[in-house]
């Protein structure tokens, strides 16, 4: 006889990746394991396209006028920066997206779901988090955009000269 899935919300359990994903299959079907894909997607385009861009300007005001490369510590600041800053301004999509995933029945998707939480609760209610979020972001950020600098950087300065032919 199969074993029951625990609930992770009842009794205090921790239900493992594969307990959780059989409960939510059971209570409402394969679609119930795409709940709030659409608000995922959002957020990851608005985030993750708004801390790349920002990376470069910051970075670039940060190290000046001078056409040396910035140093390890203000690329990995101005990564840090960036993901802040993009965390702050997309909070918003972060709470659509937890909301949508936790299968609220309220909402009928993303522009619903701001809509109604700024309506509703009070436009502020959509950064709840945002210092927690923006500090994650922050760490992140500055070590994925601030490293894959570092080493971009030095994979050019390595490979370069191999590139130049002699004619």
């Amino acid at each position: 006889m199969p074993r029951e899935p625990r609930n992770a919300l009842n009794a205090g359990g921790r239900a493992g990746i594969a307990e959780m994903g059989y409960a939510v299959w059971k209570s409402g079907g394969a679609r119930a394991l795409y709940n709030g894909v659409n608000a995922s997607i959002f957020r990851q385009f608005t985030y993750g396209g708004l801390r790349l861009a920002l990376y470069q300007p910051i970075r670039d005001t940060l190290a000046g006028s001078g056409n040396e490369t910035p140093s390890a510590g203000l690329q990995i600041l101005a990564g840090g920066a960036s993901g802040a800053i993009a965390s702050a301004v997309c909070t918003p999509a972060d709470v659509v997206k937890l909301r949508l995933q936790a299968g609220s029945a309220q909402y009928r998707g993303v522009g619903h779901a701001l809509c109604t939480i700024a309506s509703a609760e009070g436009i502020l209610k959509l950064w709840r988090g945002v210092v927690p979020t923006s500090t994650r972001a922050a760490v992140v950020a500055g070590v994925e955009l601030g490293f894959y600098d570092i080493f971009k950087t030095r994979a050019i300065n390595w490979v370069s000269p191999c590139l130049i032919v002699d004619r």
